[in-house]
């Protein structure tokens, strides 16, 4: 019986960063640089300030914008489309507004508006990278994986050190089955960053179902030498090092990965299955009937019904 913890690509917008003014804060460049969620500290100060700013000056895009982020980032969405759609009423050519907009409108699910926004903000200006990143994640989202791909095409011929653009791109070539390109991108990936824990996770995962041991273990040694609470490492090693026969090393991973997260179901279910093969069958069933109660608990009726089944087989 094997369980394998599968490393998932998380899809996500990037906005744009601020441009305030307010307090001689000045980053005409961020849009470039791309700002993701959650780097950003909405600030009731800045709010108000702001707020005052725009009291007296209520024709500056710009400040409709940079309240629009805030309002973002704090989860006032509602506020932060009136503030981009004011934005973009100012100034019809705000090619961040757009962006910021369509990645608010494909959060809301309302993909026909992000999908308009993305493309207005390529044909005001076709050399930003992360116009063609944003719009790459709404065709996914609308299962169009080739024009996913061509987007970050786009976006690495535009800036060939997009290491998560090459990160996405490896995952959905593996989705078409293209093992090669997938296993090119995620080195590509590597080579640029050589400390980027995904990339290392990502292949890793993948030459461990491709049944080679030694290079999906080499990946993971790196992602514990990078990072020595990287649970998933841990678990995804003690799959390894148990196919291989080597189950002390096993235990100790499944082991080190239960005590960085205990509520992990899978590595109590595959320690419970390597305590069987070590005829262990007391601690077996103890950590098999924890698995079961976690996979139930965190809604994976699935797994619990496997693990009781197998329970009921040890008697």
């Amino acid at each position: 019986m094997k369980f394998y913890l599968l490393t998932i690509v998380t899809l996500c917008f990037v906005t744009t960063g601020l441009n305030v003014r307010v307090r001689r804060v000045n980053a005409q460049n961020d849009f470039n640089r791309g700002f993701t969620h959650g780097q950003l500290k909405p600030s009731g100060s800045l709010l108000t300030d702001l707020a005052q700013i725009i009291e007296s000056n209520p024709q500056s895009a710009e400040d409709y914008f940079n309240r629009g982020v805030i309002y973002y980032e704090s989860g006032q969405m509602e506020k932060a489309l009136a503030d981009y759609n004011q934005a973009i009423e100012i100034n019809p050519n705000y090619v961040q507004a757009y962006v910021n907009r369509g990645v608010l409108y494909g959060e809301l699910k309302e993909t026909k508006k992000a999908l308009a926004d993305f493309n207005q903000a390529i044909q005001l200006n076709s050399q930003l990278a992360e116009i063609y990143f944003n719009r790459g994640v709404l065709y996914y989202q609308l299962g169009q994986i080739e024009k996913t791909i061509n987007d970050l095409d786009r976006v690495i011929k535009i800036n060939p050190n997009h290491t998560k653009a090459y990160l996405l791109r490896g995952s959905f070539y593996y989705q078409l089955g293209q093992i090669e390109k997938t296993i090119n991108n995620y080195n590509q990936a590597i080579k640029i960053n050589p400390n980027y824990i995904d990339a290392y996770s990502l292949r890793g995962s993948l030459y461990h179902q491709l049944g080679e041991t030694k290079k999906a273990l080499a990946d993971f040694n790196q992602i514990i030498e990078l990072n020595p609470n990287y649970t998933d490492a841990y678990f995804e090693r003690g799959g390894l090092y148990s196919e291989s026969g080597q189950k002390e090393k096993a235990l100790a991973d499944y082991n080190q990965a239960i005590t960085l997260n205990p509520n992990l179901a899978q590595a109590y279910a595959n320690r419970g299955v390597l305590y069987c093969q070590l005829d262990n069958l007391s601690q077996c069933k103890k950590d098999l009937e924890k698995a079961s109660r976690l996979f139930r608990q965190q809604g994976n009726i699935q797994m619990y019904q496997k693990i009781r089944q197998l329970l009921q087989a040890l008697g």
